[in-house]
């Protein structure tokens, strides 16, 4: 509940999600199943169309992110459209801004 918002009817988790708070989370949406690939990968499906699984970083990440890379594999999800997205990266801004800096922004 990063600056007393959160959506209604979701749990709180810690501000960084850990895999556990990721597979409970996405367990807790009607008819989804838990998988991993061959690697030993995680995903999560709905009627067998995965919709979020975890995934190394590629070199080209790696060298972007150089000494910012995190450790381990990162979490990827598809989502519909672009619109989708950003709405996504707003909600992960709006967690680390400094609350005037988000106020400000929400407010224009």
């Amino acid at each position: 509940m990063e600056g007393g918002r959160r959506r209604p009817g979701w749990p709180i988790v810690s501000a960084m999600a850990t895999w556990d708070d990721v597979h409970r989370l996405a367990l807790a949406l009607p008819q989804t199943v838990a998988g991993s690939s061959r690697d030993g990968r995680r995903s999560w499906s709905v009627k067998d169309k995965t919709f979020a699984w975890e995934r190394p970083l590629r070199r080209g990440d790696l060298e972007a992110l150089g000494d910012a890379a995190p450790e381990g594999p990162v979490l990827a999800a598809r989502v519909p459209d672009l619109g989708a997205k950003e709405a996504l990266l707003v909600e992960a801004w709006l967690a680390r801004a400094p609350r005037r800096l988000a106020a400000e922004w929400l407010d224009r």
